[in-house]
């Protein structure tokens, strides 16, 4: 919005879509643990499109004028989603990690998950695509993948030792920049 103010133009209820799997709820929640709201940062589409994870575990793509394009049920797990999407450059697929299973790949038209690589623990960064069609991952189990965009294959995966909770960035020379949760920023790069 341009101006002093904004108005709300739509509002889209993540409770009124739900899917038709059961979901996790924990009584005594963690952030996110009781299945309401979303921790995660949206991208939108050239087109318009949203794409949002949300703490029920759903993850979803919602038309510009705020209608369900599409909702793909990730494993369910407490807390859900908290990663922020990654789109191709093509935007025809969109990256995301879960709490649980690992890191997705989603047809963006259809929906439809292309791959999941799985990964022990739970993903709450938010995967990074390179030039290269590399897409980069931390987990919580302390360890940074490396997974080919097209087929989810993982090619590289280092044990950093600590939970790495944030989003890796690629420096122009193609070297990987993480930080742990130890207090150590790293750069990785070849062998």
């Amino acid at each position: 919005p341009k101006g002093d103010s904004a108005a709300l133009a739509w509002t889209f209820d993540f409770g009124q879509n739900l899917g038709p799997t059961p979901l996790l709820i924990d009584k005594a929640p963690p952030a996110g643990g009781d299945a309401k709201g979303s921790g995660a940062s949206a991208a939108v589409g050239p087109d318009g499109t949203i794409y949002v994870g949300a703490n029920n575990s759903n993850f979803y793509a919602v038309k510009p004028d705020g209608k369900l394009k599409w909702i793909y049920e990730a494993e369910r797990e407490i807390a859900g989603i908290w990663s922020a999407p990654a789109l191709a450059p093509d935007a025809k697929t969109v990256f995301f990690g879960a709490n649980k299973g690992g890191v997705y790949a989603v047809d963006t038209e259809t929906g439809k998950l292309k791959w999941r690589a799985f990964v022990y623990g739970s993903i709450y960064n938010s995967p990074t695509l390179d030039s290269q069609g590399t897409l980069y991952s931390g987990s919580n189990v302390g360890h940074v993948f490396g997974f080919d965009a097209t087929s989810g294959k993982t090619f590289f995966d280092y044990d950093a030792g600590q939970p790495v909770w944030t989003a890796p960035a690629v420096r122009p020379d193609g070297t990987l920049v993480v930080g742990d949760r130890k207090g150590r920023v790293m750069l990785l790069g070849p062998a």
